[in-house]
């Protein structure tokens, strides 16, 4: 069990100093932080220049000084090996039916670039298609995860996943 606290696309002065670094202290204590990506919180002066960077489990664009780099051509990520074993990622028994229902989802509209996983984080879903820009990193992180002090934090790079709740209203679901 643990508390987590959710942060969206904002703009980053929207809170103070004083606010990331008492956040930055509550993860390290054993909190719980997931970002959801955006055009305003992983851009230049975004989330990357409060105490919270430190603890993201990627590192920035390489270019974070500069205006953020989006993809935005549609589309269905990629759950990695560790995506699929992941308890958060988990909707049945069965792996093979939770990739399908993963990859059934109506497609994301784009992502934030964000630079390489750190050490110890885990990878759980990629884009398809997307890379870091230097050689050899492997495909851009979608969602990621790692430990933080005694707390976790994920990021997740999309920022259009209100299309999936759209997907289920659509379908007749609550």
């Amino acid at each position: 069990k643990i508390d987590v606290v959710l942060l969206g696309d904002f703009e980053a002065r929207m809170l103070g100093t004083h606010t990331y670094d008492q956040l930055h202290d509550w993860i390290e204590s054993g909190g719980g932080l997931m970002v959801l990506g955006g055009y305003r919180n992983l851009a230049p002066g975004g989330l990357w220049q409060t105490a919270l960077a430190k603890a993201l489990p990627v590192d920035p664009p390489p270019d974070a000084g500069s205006i953020v780099t989006q993809f935005e051509k549609p589309f269905t990520f990629a759950l990695t090996g560790e995506g699929l074993r992941h308890s958060a990622l988990q909707m049945s028994s069965s792996r093979s039916r939770d990739a399908r229902a993963w990859s059934t989802l109506p497609q994301l509209r784009g992502i934030a670039r964000v630079g390489a996983p750190r050490l110890g984080a885990t990878v759980l879903a990629t884009h398809p298609t997307a890379t870091f820009t230097q050689p050899n990193q492997g495909s851009a992180v979608v969602l990621a995860t790692h430990r933080y002090g005694s707390g976790v934090v994920a990021i997740f790079t999309a920022d259009t996943t209100w299309r999936w709740s759209r997907h289920a209203r659509l379908a007749g679901r609550p």
